[in-house]
């Protein structure tokens, strides 16, 4: 009987030990959100005036998802709700978050490095939080590389600044990763073209500078969107990329990319949309070789061509891309080009 009470005596305290530290849990989930709540200095529709209040659960709370089982705070999506403030470094401590997401706000100051400590962490979306007087602004910290269950890096549209930290390519199961329209600089780190999960690379509109590496079909086997426009790149455009089988977005306009276009660019036969517009680009021949190439790309809608120093005579066989084709950007520098009718 002694042996029974001490049994049950140990069942009901590990119970209650675990009561009490699901219930602290709660509270530091609450806590943190309630400090968010705080640096919240605009909130036009209300729903931390009239939702975020400790007499509900959070679990209640507009833009929170918690675990059914655990209550703890697994996702925060507050995204399109036109606020204003500052992120504030208590947000950190939602150690069961896989899903952060303030996008389409307007919050200014630097993200806290306590958000490169949330290694439960999958999508995190800060992306267009950038107005003419307020912005999210500061350096990618190396830390982020730290954050290994990422899936969805998206921070465009901020005023980001420095260079894209190496670690990033330390993200294995990294999917999506969209950086465009910041005042990133620098060269773009090699190692990022050997991440083999990466399917979505978007770095449009910053200051990015450099070459692509020659055998960047080998490093991006999955990419399917690639997106390098509006920035400071150079050389030439790597035959290689042209094996990069499952690209349907290929974007190189505004860069100063020189040389000639890669003959073997109709090995593309998902791509859809493809612009090298204003570089440096030149055909070797009159003919515009790579074009006739692109005859085998049946699934193109768009492509932008202008800008470059490209003279010659439109190939015959681009025609057959009338069924598919929709826009068609040249300009007057092509000056032998036939009249083409496209659908």
């Amino acid at each position: 009987m002694i042996t029974v009470s001490l049994t049950h005596c140990l069942l009901l305290c590990l119970v209650v030990a675990a009561a009490a530290a699901a219930s602290s849990n709660i509270t530091t989930d609450e806590q943190a959100l309630l400090a968010l709540k705080d640096h919240i200095t605009y909130d036009p529709t209300n729903i931390f005036a009239h939702n975020w209040t400790s007499n509900t659960s959070v679990c209640t709370w507009i833009g929170i998802t918690c675990d059914v089982n655990s209550h703890r705070v697994t996702a925060l999506d507050i995204s399109q709700f036109n606020l204003q403030g500052t992120i504030p470094p208590q947000l950190g401590n939602l150690s069961s978050l896989t899903t952060l997401n303030l996008s389409h706000n307007k919050l200014s100051g630097s993200v806290p490095s306590s958000i490169y400590t949330m290694h439960t962490l999958n999508f995190l979306d800060f992306t267009d939080n950038s107005s003419l007087f307020n912005n999210l602004s500061g350096a990618i910290p190396k830390e982020i590389g730290n954050l290994t269950r990422l899936k969805g890096i998206y921070l465009g549209d901020n005023k980001l600044h420095g260079e894209i930290p190496h670690e990033i390519a330390n993200l294995r199961n990294l999917e999506d990763l969209e950086l465009g329209i910041n005042n990133l600089v620098s060269v773009l780190p090699a190692p990022i073209f050997n991440m083999s999960t990466l399917k979505v690379l978007i770095l449009i509109n910053n200051s990015l500078s450099g070459s692509l590496p020659s055998r960047i079909d080998l490093s991006l086997p999955t990419v399917e969107v690639l997106n390098l426009a509006l920035n400071r790149f150079f050389g030439t455009i790597p035959s290689s990329i042209t094996n990069a089988s499952k690209l349907t977005v290929l974007e190189l306009g505004g860069n100063t990319f020189s040389g000639f276009n890669p003959n073997t660019i109709g090995n593309l036969r998902n791509l859809e949309w493809l612009s090298v517009a204003y570089n440096y680009l030149k055909s070797p021949t009159s003919k515009l070789s790579f074009l006739s190439s692109l005859a085998n790309c049946k699934k193109l809608r768009s492509l932008n061509l202008n800008g470059n120093p490209l003279d010659g005579f439109l190939p015959s066989s681009i025609g057959n891309l009338s069924m598919s084709l929709k826009t068609l950007y040249i300009d007057t520098l092509l000056k032998k080009w036939a009249l083409l009718i496209l659908n």
